[in-house]
């Protein structure tokens, strides 16, 4: 509560976003791509196969216990910790435009407020999907066009929505 008393709260709250949930990603990522290497889960496309394979059952109960041992920790933190909650809110018109990456929200809030439930199913589902729609086992990316075009429509869908999310007004139903 001693740290940075001049500066609002709202203020502190949106500089530990933009510092700490790109700090954590990388470092998640980083993480992640050290154990696909470690485990050798996924070879370059030209080399040849290795014999090491772990079965994927196995490789699914790793995943389940060690996400069982997050899932605890955070309930440990939840019941032994209390959240700092702040000062009461003052009563007015609270008009806050997050950083570029999330701004694509208020867009899709612009557009039909129930997109904000139905969108993120949405985008699991079609995560969830992919395996099952392009099932080609090539890994190179060049002979994947599938692939590329999602991707590449991918972008120019959040890249629209994020322009769009930044010169638009916003509605005022979150």
């Amino acid at each position: 509560e001693e740290f940075a008393q001049g500066v609002p709260l709202l203020n502190r709250i949106y500089m530990a976003h933009i510092s700490l949930l790109p700090i954590i990603t990388l470092l998640m990522v980083g993480l992640h791509l050290f154990y696909i290497k470690y485990h050798q889960l996924s070879s370059l496309p030209e080399a040849p196969e290795k014999s090491k394979n772990m079965p994927f059952t196995r490789h699914m109960a790793y995943l389940q216990r060690a996400g069982a041992g997050v899932f605890l920790l955070i309930c440990l933190l939840a019941l032994t910790i209390a959240p700092p909650l702040g000062e009461e809110p003052v009563l007015g018109l609270e008009v806050t435009k997050p950083p570029w990456q999330f701004v694509w929200v208020y867009a899709l809030e612009n557009l039909w407020v129930p997109f904000l439930v139905v969108a993120p199913p949405l985008i699991i589902l079609f995560l969830v999907a992919i395996p099952f729609v392009d099932q080609n086992k090539e890994r190179y990316w060049k002979k994947r066009p599938l692939a590329i075009v999602v991707l590449v429509g991918f972008i120019l869908l959040f890249t629209c929505l994020i322009i769009w999310g930044k010169v638009t007004t916003m509605t005022h139903t979150m």
